[in-house]
C-alpha cells in the first residue's frame, strides 16, 4: 500500500516549506540570524572581555558557513548570553570563566575542531554535517572548564538527572537513526536535525520520572535522551526528528519572538490535547508547548508520509507509516485549532507562524 500521487506531491511541497521556506523553515536562514545576534552580543562584550575580542578576531577570518557552525555550539551560545547578563549586573557567569571559555572557543574556531563541545575529549560525532555535526556527550574531562560548565547547565535545568556515558553500541544506534531519518526524508531531516548540536544520555531514579527525550529551554541545541530510548529502528529516527523540530522552534522564537511581551508559561492559557484528556498523568499545556508540539507533529506527518511512500519494510511497513501520518496530522490539526483560540498571547510573527502551519496542514488534507 502507498499514498496516492496527489498526497505524495503534497508531502513533498510541505517538506520544502518546512526545510527551506523563510522565515520559519530554512536552517541557513534561521542560523544566519541566530549567529548575527551572537556576533552583536560578542561586540558588546568586547568592551570588557579579552576573550570576546579574541573570538571576534577569529570569526572575522571565517566565511559565513563556518561562522554559523561555530556559533551554533550550545555552550558558546549560553556563555555569550550569560556574559551579556553579567554586563547588566546579573550573577550569571564570573568574569574569569567567561574569558576562559571565550578564549577556548576562539582557539577551537581557529582549528579543525571549530566548536567548544566538539572537543573529542568531551563528545563524539554521530552525525557529520556541513552545517555542524551532531555529537553525543561523553562526559566532562578532568580539568575541562567547558565540560564542567556544560554539565552544570544541563543539571541546573534537570535536577536529579544522572548523566550516562554512552557505549559504542548506543553511539552506533544514534548514527544509524540519523542515517535512516535522512534516507526517509532527506531535505526535511537535513534541515531539522541540524538544529541539534549535542545529545546527552541520562535518566532519573524512580518510576515517576520516566521519559524518552527532553529539550532544555535556555540551552539551545541540546537533547537529553533516556538510555531506554536508544534502540534500533524507526522509533529512534522519529525521536531525533521530533526533538530537533522542537529545538528549531526555539531558534525561530529566538530570532522572531512568537509570544507577546510579558508571556510566561506559568500564567499562560492552558490546553488539554485531546489524546491526553483521559490521562491523569499529563497536565494541561501552555500555549508555547502547544506551538512547539504543533510544529513537531506537522514535521512528523511529513516524515511518516515519506516513510509510507518509500517504506523500507525492515524499518516500518507502509500501513504502519500511514497510520502514523494520520495520527501526527490529526494531532497537529487539533493543536493548530487550540493555538488559534489564543492568538492574543502571540506577536504578529507568532500569528504568522500559526497561519503558516495552518496552510501546510490544509495542503496535507486537501
Amino acid at each position: 500500500m502507498s499514498s496516492p500521487p496527489g498526497e505524495v506531491t503534497a508531502f513533498s511541497a510541505v517538506e520544502q516549506r518546512l526545510a527551506s521556506g523563510t522565515p520559519f523553515g530554512s536552517h541557513d536562514f534561521i542560523s544566519t540570524r541566530v549567529a548575527r545576534v551572537h556576533v552583536q552580543l560578542l561586540t558588546l562584550l568586547g568592551a570588557q572581555s579579552q576573550g570576546a575580542q579574541h573570538l571576534l578576531e577569529v570569526l572575522r577570518t571565517l566565511d559565513g558557513a563556518r561562522t554559523r557552525v561555530v556559533l551554533r555550539d550550545s555552550l558558546l551560545r549560553r556563555t555569550i548570553e550569560d556574559g551579556t547578563g553579567a554586563v547588566r549586573g546579573l550573577d550569571s557567569i564570573g568574569e574569569d570563566l567567561l574569558d576562559e571559555l571565550l578564549h577556548a572557543a576562539a582557539d577551537a574556531a581557529s582549528g579543525e575542531q571549530l566548536t567548544l563541545l566538539g572537543d573529542p575529549g568531551l563528545s563524539t560525532v554521530f552525525a557529520r554535517r556541513e552545517r555542524g555535526s551532531g555529537c553525543v556527550w561523553l562526559g566532562a574531562a578532568e580539568g575541562s572548564a567547558a565540560g564542567s560548565r556544560f554539565e552544570d547547565q544541563v543539571l541546573r535545568r534537570l535536577p536529579g538527572l544522572r548523566l550516562r556515558r554512552p557505549d559504542a553500541e548506543q553511539v552506533a544506534l544514534l548514527e544509524a537513526a540519523n542515517r535512516l531519518a535522512v534516507q526517509v526524508a532527506p531535505d526535511l531531516a537535513d534541515s531539522t536535525l541540524a538544529h541539534t548540536c549535542v545529545v546527552v544520555v541520562g535518566d532519573f531514579d524512580g518510576a515517576g520520572h520516566l521519559f524518552s527525550a527532553l529539550t532544555l529551554p535556555g540551552l539551545a541545541g541540546v537533547v537529553v535522551v533516556s538510555p531506554q530510548a536508544i534502540r534500533s529502528g524507526i522509533d529512534l529516527a522519529e525521536l531525533l526528528v521530533h526533538e530537533s523540530s522542537q529545538l528549531k522552534l526555539l531558534d525561530i522564537d529566538y530570532i522572531s519572538p512568537l509570544f507577546a511581551p510579558g508571556f510566561r508559561p506559568q500564567s499562560s492559557p492552558l490546553v488539554t490535547p485531546t489524546w491526553h484528556e483521559d490521562d491523569p498523568l499529563h497536565h494541561e499545556w501552555s500555549v508555547d508547548r502547544v506551538l512547539t508540539s504543533m510544529h513537531a507533529y506537522l514535521t512528523l506527518a511529513v516524515f511518516f508520509g515519506h516513510a509510507a511512500t518509500g517504506a523500507d519494510e525492515d524499518a516500518m511497513t507502509a500501513e504502519d507509516a500511514e497510520a502514523r501520518v494520520e495520527q501526527s496530522r490529526t494531532r497537529a490539526l487539533g493543536l493548530f485549532e487550540a493555538a488559534h483560540q489564543h492568538l492574543e498571547v502571540l506577536t504578529p510573527a507568532g500569528r504568522d507562524f500559526v497561519a503558516d502551519v495552518g496552510e501546510m496542514l490544509e495542503e496535507l488534507s486537501g
